[in-house]
């Protein structure tokens, strides 16, 4: 190995380094590539049929964007909300039970998950950190998302080719082809989580709501996103909602908290076949084509090391370099032949 080759390992190893190190600070830049990503296939859309400029069609994304989550916001605010003051209230009544001689406080172990899904999906700061300055740190994210994602979005292309002009020129065409290989796995898997999460959120509040399941909204919404995280979010999601619907215990047809739970359980056995059947295979076309265990070991690697980021990314990833290896191993030695 060369002296530049060695000189590349070395800033490698020290930029993955900076990387980790600095992750919260890369936090929105990372969101901005995700955002990017998924609706850069819309943004290129808009360009060509409304024949706009690039910005201008970036700009008029986020317009219809907020206009969304604004019209969102007004038709399930007021619930969410009351939901959200009603299932804080029920957390603070809970009791104390005893186990061969030994009490457990489902209060603290509620609160405790609540903290801990806030802390690790919300990535707030420290509880002894001011709230005004945790605040602002808040506030220079999203300024930070927004920027990024605007300039990212802008210029993508522009970003994409001055990557391959760091290539030799002979190896130039090839490293295009590899780019756009793995760009393709990231844009269709990240599209994919998020029509897969939109359609669980959906489906689960219809059929919670049909049942009178209490807190049906703020139910759905958290299994909508747990499909984020592969194969345990959509059994933590099941379990929580079935645990909550026996506590409970309310419905529609005067079910018993025991039947109600069972029959949800049920409920999202049959949403999860039909996902694994019928809506991941049109969403992703087995694109990524990984083992459950490399999946399993990624999602829970990356999630340990970035948090919500890591989970969100890991199986993307993971694909991804699975395209590198397999690039690797298949490309022909240039080792001169032995006579």
């Amino acid at each position: 190995m060369n002296n530049k080759k060695l000189a590349l390992v070395a800033i490698s190893i020290v930029l993955v380094q900076f990387l980790y190190v600095e992750r919260d600070v890369l936090t929105p830049f990372i969101l901005a590539a995700i955002f990017a990503y998924i609706f850069n296939t819309v943004v290129d859309a808009a360009a060509h049929r409304l024949r706009l400029p690039r910005l201008l069609s970036v700009f008029l994304i986020y317009i219809v964007l907020l206009g969304a989550l604004a019209l969102v916001a007004l038709v399930v605010g007021n619930r969410l909300l009351s939901e959200i003051k009603e299932i804080t209230k029920v957390i603070n009544s809970l009791p104390s039970i005893d186990i061969a001689g030994q009490s457990i406080s489902l209060q603290d172990y509620a609160n405790r998950l609540l903290d801990s899904l806030k802390n690790g999906s919300l990535n707030i700061q420290s509880h002894a950190q001011p709230i005004f300055s945790g605040a602002i740190h808040q506030a220079v994210n999203v300024i930070v998302f927004f920027v990024a994602s605007i300039y990212i979005l802008r210029d993508r292309q522009r970003m994409q080719d001055y990557l391959i002009k760091l290539f030799p020129e002979s190896s130039r065409a090839e490293a295009r082809q590899l780019w756009n290989k793995i760009s393709k796995i990231l844009g269709a898997y990240l599209r994919g989580q998020l029509i897969l999460v939109a359609i669980m959120a959906s489906v689960t509040f219809i059929c919670l709501e049909i049942l009178g399941v209490r807190y049906a909204l703020i139910l759905a919404i958290l299994s909508g996103f747990l499909e984020i995280i592969p194969y345990v979010g959509p059994i933590t999601a099941a379990a929580t909602a079935a645990g909550v619907s026996f506590l409970n215990g309310q419905n529609r047809f005067d079910l018993d908290p025991t039947t109600l739970a069972l029959i949800i359980l049920g409920l999202y056995f049959v949403l999860r076949h039909l996902e694994d059947y019928l809506v991941i295979p049109l969403l992703y076309e087995r694109l990524t084509r990984l083992h459950p265990l490399v999946v399993i070991f990624a999602v829970l690697t990356a999630g340990h090391l970035f948090g919500l980021i890591g989970l969100i990314i890991a199986v993307p990833v993971a694909a991804s370099l699975k395209v590198l290896i397999e690039y690797i191993a298949e490309r022909p030695s240039t080792a001169p032949a032995k006579t």
